[in-house]
């Protein structure tokens, strides 16, 4: 009986070796995702399945986001850091993940967005920075964002939107913008033109 114990502790311990499952998570191996919700999290888990499709860190308290974390899960296609504790992101913080195509960052303490930090994410569908403290973005969210469908940008601190930022996004089909505290300027006036073009697209 003793053996058959050791025989099962053994096969579970190799199994988690193999799989890589970083301590504090769930990992579900039918889903392929990883969820670490909840976990008092101070950092990304480092040694992340490299199978991984979907990983789950919101409700904890990451700061910041280290360049290499996701290297070895280049197949991620969702990524959701709602509610954690980032104030910054770097220009090569997501590098490497080309298949995501869901990212959610709402609820963190995010003030400035740079022109590069998304642009090594040619998949990337949906953009979720609504309930940060953005007060302004740039001229483009990078040279590869243009299969995005979804931005909420809603409850930050943005005065203004650049028109050529909504242009570069062909494929925009929502756009959420609730909750800012807009200039009453030329720069809204273009805002206010787009938005009725892309309505009369059928964009919402």
């Amino acid at each position: 009986m003793k053996g058959a114990l050791l025989l099962l502790s053994s096969t579970i311990f190799l199994m988690h070796a193999v799989n890589c499952c970083p301590s504090k998570c769930h990992c579900h191996q039918f889903s392929k995702t990883v969820d670490c919700r909840n976990r008092g999290l101070v950092e990304v888990p480092s040694h992340l399945p490299a199978e991984t499709q979907i990983l789950l860190l919101s409700n904890n308290h990451i700061p910041k986001i280290n360049h290499s974390v996701f290297i070895d899960t280049t197949i991620l296609k969702i990524l959701d850091l709602s509610n954690n504790s980032i104030s910054g992101l770097l220009p090569n913080t997501f590098k490497g993940l080309r298949h995501l195509q869901i990212l959610n960052l709402t609820r963190n303490y995010i003030e400035y967005v740079d022109n590069k930090t998304f642009s090594s994410l040619p998949h990337l569908k949906e953009l979720d920075l609504s309930s940060n403290n953005i007060v302004s973005l740039p001229r483009t969210l990078g040279n590869n964002t243009g299969n995005i469908t979804l931005l909420s940008l809603k409850h930050n601190k943005l005065q203004k939107v650049d028109r050529l930022l909504l242009e570069s996004l062909p494929n925009l089909k929502v756009v959420l913008f609730k909750g800012n505290s807009w200039l009453c300027n030329c720069h809204v006036f273009g805002l206010k033109l787009w938005l009725e073009t892309f309505l009369y697209r059928g964009g919402i």
